[in-house]
């Protein structure tokens, strides 16, 4: 191995150990708090707010648990890159009846869904989770809607949805040393980076005449 090569090696060595102390990736989880929504009298929602069960009504054609800011309900999330949004569901029709589970992102300024990317609908008894990508909605200010929905022909009140886990994923943030560590950090560096260059002769020893 050769001078040049040693050299090269040695320098991005010291360049990756700076950007592993300079910043380090972390993701974030935010649980959201299901009682911070609205919720018609038949919703149940757990004293913890992590899930909540929707059962249909007879005053009602769609029962709601939403958080609607544009109502004046606290917003659910003011989005950054590469945040999403996650929750859980379990959805069970009632054999013979006809009802719709479905869920939506609310637009804040307006009061309606922010489009089709960002709703989902079953009327099949299903479970699983959900995740949307807000990336396209950074900066808005958003809300989510949970509904069960009665439709043509439903004569009973039998099918019920509970949803929980209902949390955000933030993107990869990047932490900074605070300016003191951040100078011994870079002294370190230098002092490392002239040792290496003098191990490898392209320093000379400074000699009297």
């Amino acid at each position: 191995m050769n001078k040049i090569t040693k050299y090269s090696l040695n320098l991005l060595f010291l360049l990756a150990l700076m950007q592993f102390v300079v910043g380090s990736a972390s993701a974030a989880t935010i649980s959201i708090n299901l009682n911070d929504f609205f919720a018609d009298p038949s919703v149940s929602v757990t004293a913890g707010g992590a899930s909540a069960s929707i059962t249909e009504t007879p005053l009602l054609f769609s029962t709601l648990l939403a958080n609607d800011p544009s109502l004046g309900d606290p917003n659910i999330v003011i989005p950054g890159i590469g945040t999403t949004l996650n929750f859980s569901y379990d959805f069970t029709e009632a054999a013979g009846e006809n009802n719709e589970f479905g869920v939506f992102i609310i637009d804040g300024a307006t009061g309606g869904s922010v489009g089709s990317a960002f709703e989902f609908f079953t009327q099949d008894s299903s479970s699983g989770m959900i995740s949307f990508d807000l990336t396209s909605l950074a900066g808005r200010t958003l809300g989510l809607q949970f509904e069960l929905n009665a439709l043509f022909g439903d004569v009973g009140l039998d099918s019920r949805v509970t949803v929980s886990d209902l949390f955000l994923q933030t993107a990869d943030t990047v932490s900074v040393l605070e300016p003191p560590t951040l100078l011994l950090f870079f002294i370190g560096f230098i002092y490392l980076l002239l040792l290496s260059l003098k191990r490898n002769n392209y320093i000379q020893p400074f000699k009297r005449k």
